[in-house]
């Protein structure tokens, strides 16, 4: 029963932490076809805790797409978020998380308004998330 509520704790503060990240991460938004797009590493230890940092900060945005990674675990993890009227333009979660994947190779997907992937080299995170604007850039070429 201890044990249980001190991970229930740890839990609680590392998601705590996440979000806390976040606060500096809000300047590190570019714009790119008139879209706001915010991608960042964060030290989040569960990708529930990835998940809620992106929460916060694509609340924060209103519109636009946020890509945070992590290394979780000792394996590099990627979360997209794209909000309604972004996806409308073209630009879906599922997509991104697709093509910058690769860069720690791995694979990922899911919906349109927010995918996760992973893979297995921590030494490409960076370079997936450098790659997010040029993903956006695409699709909004394309639209």
């Amino acid at each position: 029963e201890q044990l249980r509520e001190a991970n229930k704790r740890i839990e609680a503060l590392e998601r705590q932490i996440a979000r806390g990240e976040t606060g500096g991460m809000s300047q590190q938004v570019r714009e790119v076809a008139g879209v706001k797009v915010q991608t960042g590493r964060t030290s989040a230890a569960s990708m529930d805790a990835l998940r809620e940092a992106g929460d916060q900060l694509r609340d924060k945005l209103g519109s636009g797409v946020v890509v945070l990674g992590a290394v979780i675990d000792g394996e590099p993890k990627l979360i997209a978020m794209v909000t309604k009227d972004v996806i409308e333009r073209g630009v879906r979660a599922g997509d991104i998380i697709k093509e910058i994947s690769p860069a720690v190779g791995g694979r990922g997907g899911g919906a349109p308004h927010m995918a996760q992937g992973g893979g297995k080299d921590p030494g490409g995170l960076d370079r997936a998330l450098d790659m997010v604007a040029e993903v956006v850039a695409g699709k909004l070429g394309g639209v």
